[in-house]
């Protein structure tokens, strides 16, 4: 997944392909168009879509259906679908060309549907700068942004995907269409992005957040945030372990049918501010073992979730990576946590 840089040119290209080793996330192409259209939404975007699997195996075919993803995601996106093939058609048989042929066809009779079609979506996801230099980071942040736009998608809300280094530009914009902005375990931000968010809050907007979006060791820098204090941060597998959240926001106890979320990559103990309102409880672990030692989990005050309103808008922080915790074991009751915040503040 490549940076968008400044553009100079007429066009952006993209190319939709695959390849043999990497990991397959079967909505590459409809992010690439997404963040390409919100950084430059003047610019038409081009995908070229590559009918074979690997340039390494080019004379494999690509899955039909796959394929076919490519050039619908495109046009999804208001992209332009073009296909890409490896010499001779009438020599190798790539058995995807049928469903180009039938899609291309399509998006080409319904041009006047197609043409001048812009984004309309009322919530930006934000997807972590592919050029962060500390690959951790960056590892955590990419896993928390998938999480967060597969939980998006099972409640059908749709979103536009802007990149981490596109933000500030959009926030700028008199035009800026969104009402909420969905920032996933981003860490510390700049001084003017932080102002820019603060500023979109004051406005109307609204945040949610998730992770250690914003965070320092001690603090929160967004004043929106109702953030009063950090005070400590659990990490990895053994700090984690056996750890929950609590999914209600007003559940006090673990047996009252409420699920119990369970935490992987990162939680934050957060002390919010006054007026904040807090909830969702964090639970604590047990020993692991057997039967007669692995007991006493128990419900703390320390919240998994912050609400807090400011000016005219609002904030909501998720102390812990929930999307990471969804893309890794795909619970559709940590996508309805996220959900649930995500609808609260939409709805507003």
């Amino acid at each position: 997944h490549d940076a968008l840089p400044i553009c100079h040119s007429d066009v952006i290209f993209h190319e939709a392909n695959n390849a043999v080793g990497r990991d397959l996330w079967p909505i590459a192409t409809q992010e690439a168009v997404s963040v390409a259209r919100t950084a430059h939404p003047e610019l038409p975007v081009f995908v070229n879509s590559v009918a074979f699997i690997d340039m390494l195996y080019r004379l494999a075919s690509e899955q039909p259906d796959h394929f076919a993803q490519y050039l619908v995601q495109a046009i999804a996106r208001t992209g332009f679908p073009s296909t890409y093939v490896m010499g001779t058609p009438a020599v190798i048989p790539y058995s995807a060309l049928h469903k180009a042929a039938e899609i291309t066809r399509f998006h080409r009779d319904h041009a006047e549907i197609y043409d001048g079609l812009r984004p309309a979506a009322l919530v930006a996801l934000i997807r972590p700068d592919p050029l962060r230099t500390d690959a951790a980071s960056f590892s955590s942040a990419r896993s928390e942004f998938e999480g967060l736009f597969l939980a998006s998608r099972r409640i059908h809300v749709p979103v536009d995907i802007v990149g981490e280094e596109s933000l500030s530009t959009v926030l700028g914009r008199t035009d800026n269409p969104y009402r909420v902005i969905v920032l996933g375990d981003l860490g510390r931000l700049d001084r003017d992005l932080t102002a820019a968010l603060d500023e979109f809050v004051a406005q109307g907007g609204r945040l949610l957040l998730t992770g250690s979006t914003g965070l320092t060791e001690t603090s929160s820098t967004l004043v929106s945030s109702g953030i009063a204090a950090v005070q400590s941060q659990r990490t990895g597998v053994e700090e984690l372990r056996n750890s929950y959240i609590l999914s209600g926001l007003e559940s006090d106890r673990i047996n009252d049918g409420t699920p119990l979320l369970p935490i992987l990559g990162g939680f934050y103990q957060l002390t919010p501010a006054p007026g904040a309102l807090s909830g969702a409880p964090f639970v604590s672990a047990a020993p692991f073992g057997p039967p007669e030692r692995c007991y006493g989990n128990q419900v703390t005050h320390i919240p998994g979730v912050v609400r807090n309103n400011h000016r005219n808008g609002a904030v909501t922080t998720l102390a812990w990576t929930a999307g990471r915790a969804y893309r890794e074991t795909e619970l559709t009751a940590i996508a309805d946590h996220i959900g649930r915040e995500l609808l609260v503040l939409l709805s507003g």
